[in-house]
């Protein structure tokens, strides 16, 4: 529940930009280089993500026009729907499906400056667009972390020799996401490694990744503890697992409950803008409670692997799991 707004306007709602400052999405701006590692990579040059640049330049101008001249969300719905939906309208030749689309297509591009859930039956897409599976997907987006490791490393002056044909290990803490690296006697190389690895978020980034594409290997209950410590640790900094269990909640030695600690510092923190706040609140304590009657200590820590060999990532299989690159321990 916590984090930041997005880039995108929303009619002067509090919190939003202004109607005045559409910013570029994300996925438009030039690629900088590789020298982070980034957990989710789409290929931007594939057909679908050619097809919504091709239907955002389309009504750009046509957007920027309706902002200028409605100044309510209401106003933008009611033009909209008359152009597209009203009897006699210009849009008469077109399927009521395409003109859904188009109306569905210029309000988002209005009320937001991009198309963040684009409709391809818009006649102006050009035809049936081909979507990438996801075993493509995730093909793509391996390929990319594992350029972008070996870009960290070169550029941070590792000597890529020097890792000869070992097999190391990367290991995250799901806490602070802090990576450890084995797999070789040589303890300054692997001090640059994980200094590499560690810094600019990286580690971060890595644990993402390994858990986006091991999430099916991944118990729920494995999962619902982790988006419950981390909830806890973004808004107050604290380890919830160093709390006790009881009485349907948990304490810290001072016999401080963790709901209030967390609804306390819900009030001071930025991560979360005020109007969220009741409903980021209900959402950790629906998670608290999700815990009562079950042994919380008892189950697994997320703990995050990743083998690299040979200047590739590699899966690594484990004992009585299913799917691969993921270890749980207790």
């Amino acid at each position: 529940m916590s984090g930041t707004i997005g880039y995108y306007n929303y009619y002067n709602v509090q919190s939003r930009l202004s109607v005045t400052e559409i910013k570029t999405p994300r996925w438009r701006e030039e690629p900088g280089e590789d020298d982070k590692i980034k957990s989710n990579n789409t290929d931007f040059n594939s057909d679908m993500f050619m097809t919504i640049r091709k239907l955002e330049d389309a009504y750009a101008d046509i957007a920027a026009s309706n902002r200028a001249k409605y100044k309510t969300e209401h106003e933008v719905i009611q033009a909209l729907h008359s152009k597209y939906m009203a009897a006699g309208n210009a849009y008469g030749s077109y399927s009521r499906e395409e003109r859904n689309a188009m109306y569905r297509n210029e309000l988002q591009m209005t009320m937001y400056g991009c198309l963040s859930s684009c409709n391809f039956l818009d006649p102006r897409a050009g035809g049936p667009i081909y979507a990438p599976g996801e075993d493509e997907v995730q093909s793509f987006n391996r390929q990319m972390v594992t350029k972008q490791i070996n870009s960290i490393f070169a550029k941070g002056g590792l000597d890529m020799t020097a890792l000869g044909s070992n097999m190391f290990k990367f290991s995250i803490d799901p806490f602070d996401f802090s990576l450890k690296v084995s797999g070789s006697d040589d303890s300054a190389l692997i001090a640059q490694m994980e200094e590499l690895l560690n810094k600019d978020g990286n580690s971060r980034q890595l644990f993402f990744h390994i858990l986006k594409s091991s999430s099916s290997a991944i118990s729920p209950d494995v999962k619902r503890k982790f988006q419950f410590m981390k909830e806890f640790k973004d808004i107050t900094g604290q380890d919830i697992r160093g709390f006790v269990q009881k009485n349907g909640g948990f304490y810290n030695e001072k016999g401080q409950s963790a709901l209030d600690m967390y609804k306390e510092a819900l009030k001071a923190s930025d991560n979360v803008p005020a109007m969220y706040k009741g409903a980021a609140y209900e959402y950790f304590a629906d998670m608290l409670k999700s815990f009562s009657g079950s042994n919380f200590a008892g189950i697994p820590d997320l703990f995050l692997h990743m083998g690299y060999e040979n200047g590739v990532l590699i899966d690594l299989p484990l004992d009585g799991m299913r799917g691969s690159g993921l270890d749980v321990n207790a």
